[in-house]
């Protein structure tokens, strides 16, 4: 039963291989909450069931040793408190050089670089291992306040763990970044905050990203933000005012100057009419000639 469990563990368990310091480093990220198998293997895959193995974290908690058939689960102490009822190893594995150990519920505590040593073998043999935790860090959204300038958003992230390189963000329901943070290392737990003002309607989401497995996890969340739709109806109702005033102005203007114009028009040829009128009757009469003899010819008889 012990092997398919372990090649199922092996499956589901992201491991990478890279050198460090003329060292092997093997990486194993797991999610937290989960099983997780640190791999160690004799290369010879000579026996190890009569040897001395010896894993530690960091290169001080004890997490488990082996002596030639005594285990900190059955006897041998020094095993920190930590790993205590937590971690085994595969005995029938030990035949062929496989030291192997499973941890089991790992946290973002259980992070860091572990050795599996054999001092005993000649030349000694070192391996090193180094654990990444998957940690569900969910972002919370809140709703603070809304404003003249907008809806305020706060994204918290909370219990955020040592050694984990964080960057929390605001996006909008696009995708689009709105505001970043990266979070530096920090030597113990704490919560972060990032606030950011929206100002208009639509999907938001706070999201966190741990850079080192490039993990996302997000919240998201619809925002109303009625100060600014309230701000559109007016500006529309405004503009539409504005609109119709000046259109009015421009028509009452427009007919305005028709009205005088023709006023002033018809104004005007009264006058040239009245003014001919009178012209006529104050002009003088043509002058009469007197009738006189001196005018007159001879006057002719007639018989």
């Amino acid at each position: 039963m012990m092997v398919p469990l372990l090649l199922l563990l092996f499956l589901k368990t992201q491991i990478t291989r890279c050198e460090k310091n003329g060292s092997e480093v093997v990486t194993v990220t797991e999610k937290e909450g989960r099983d997780v198998i640190l791999p160690c293997s004799l290369r010879t895959k000579t026996s190890v069931e009569s040897k001395i193995f010896d894993w530690r974290k960091d290169g001080q908690k004890e997490v488990f040793r082996y002596d030639a058939g005594l285990h900190d689960n059955n006897g041998l102490g020094g095993q920190n408190k930590q790993f205590r009822g937590r971690v085994s190893y595969f005995q029938e594995e030990l035949k062929n050089g496989n030291a192997s150990i499973i941890i089991r519920s790992i946290t973002t505590a259980d992070r860091g670089v572990y050795t599996c040593d054999f001092p005993r073998l000649q030349p000694r043999q070192k391996f090193y291992i180094k654990l990444i935790v998957d940690a569900v860090l969910k972002p919370c959204v809140t709703i603070l306040s809304e404003t003249k300038d907008g809806v305020q958003l706060q994204c918290e992230v909370v219990g955020t763990y040592p050694g984990i390189k964080l960057k929390i963000g605001w996006q909008d329901g696009s995708g689009n970044n709105l505001t970043e943070k990266e979070i530096q290392k920090t030597e113990r737990g704490e919560s972060y905050i990032l606030n950011t003002t929206v100002t208009k309607s639509g999907y938001y989401r706070c999201v966190a990203t741990q850079e080192e497995i490039k993990h996302q996890v997000y919240t998201e969340t619809y925002v109303p933000v009625h100060g600014a739709e309230q701000r559109k109806t007016t500006l529309r109702v405004v503009d539409g005012f504005l609109i119709g005033l000046g259109v009015g102005l421009g028509v009452g203007l427009g007919v305005g100057f028709t009205i005088f114009f023709c006023r002033k028009h018809s104004k005007t040829g009264s006058e040239e009419t009245q003014h001919k009128n009178d012209h006529s009757l104050n002009k003088d009469p043509p002058e009469s000639i007197p009738l006189s003899s001196s005018n007159m010819g001879p006057l002719e008889t007639v018989t």
